[in-house]
């Protein structure tokens, strides 16, 4: 199969949920019910992971809630007894991490508000694990401790009615490269990035700072960005786009290279 996984839950209940998924090492079983996910066993951690890929260590996992109610959420670089994962609930989101059967949780609640049906994905790259709600980054967390794993989901509760559907799983690199176009292009300011933005993945851009291009890459490719500096803006471009930038500001990114030879863009990006 390829990626991105996806699976819409719409078959006969089952428990455990069977198919393409396992059993996470030292928790609980998933069920299906109602051609949706949920726990087998209440007020305890249940989860699984699809096993049907291989995942790259850059990776994503999103589910949909369908209420407010109840504890679920997304599991990324599941291995083992060990995974990453972001806890759900209708006042905020928790990241963990479970390392040889012990769960630690990473920096504090991340409040929001949630809405039955909305979309919540917790992605992985290098060591920045970064949740979102609907397309929109809500929180960042950095750790080490796991890099490599498939991508899944955890559940708290079994209740009827208080499930999640349409899970998606991939990998973070190969989202942005299918959006990328390589085109030749100089650069020297943001205005002319912000343009070859634009050229690369068809996104509304209108950047006129370093936070600005931040935005735009979000919506090029499905990747953490966070940049408050022009160096690390480069390090998000690269994360994008999946090739090497060497550049230490925005206004060198498309400067010619020796020789006379122009730089080559992709998603926006000299390599």
């Amino acid at each position: 199969m390829a990626l991105p996984a996806t699976d819409n839950f719409n078959r006969a209940d089952a428990n455990p949920i069977g198919g393409n998924w396992s059993t996470v090492q030292g928790l609980n079983a998933l069920q299906l019910q109602n051609n949706s996910v949920t726990g087998s066993v209440n007020n305890t951690d249940n989860a699984a992971y699809w096993n049907a890929d291989s995942f790259a260590n850059d990776q994503y996992s999103q589910i949909k809630k369908l209420t407010t109610s109840s504890d679920h959420g997304p599991l990324v670089r599941v291995a083992t007894n060990n995974c990453y994962m972001a806890d759900v609930y209708s006042t905020g989101i928790d990241i963990w991490k479970y390392v040889a059967g012990s769960w630690t949780q990473l920096g504090s609640t991340i409040s929001i508000t949630l809405a039955a049906n909305d979309v919540i994905k917790l992605s992985a790259t290098g060591t920045t694990l970064e949740v979102f709600q609907n397309g929109t980054s809500r929180g960042t967390r950095s750790d080490s401790a796991l890099a490599a794993g498939s991508a899944g989901i955890w559940a708290y509760n079994n209740y009827s009615n208080t499930n999640v559907d349409d899970w998606e799983g991939g990998n973070v690199s190969g989202a942005g490269a299918a959006l990328s176009a390589s085109v030749s292009c100089v650069v020297t300011t943001v205005a002319a990035l912000t343009t070859q933005i634009q050229m690369a993945a068809s996104v509304a851009c209108a950047c006129t700072t370093v936070a600005n291009i931040t935005t735009s890459i979000n919506m090029a490719a499905s990747v953490a960005c966070s940049a408050a500096t022009s160096a690390q803006l480069t390090t998000q471009i690269r994360m994008a786009a999946a090739v090497v930038c060497s550049a230490n500001v925005y206004a060198t990114l498309f400067n010619p290279s020796p020789g006379g030879a122009r730089s080559r863009m992709l998603l926006g990006v000299g390599q």
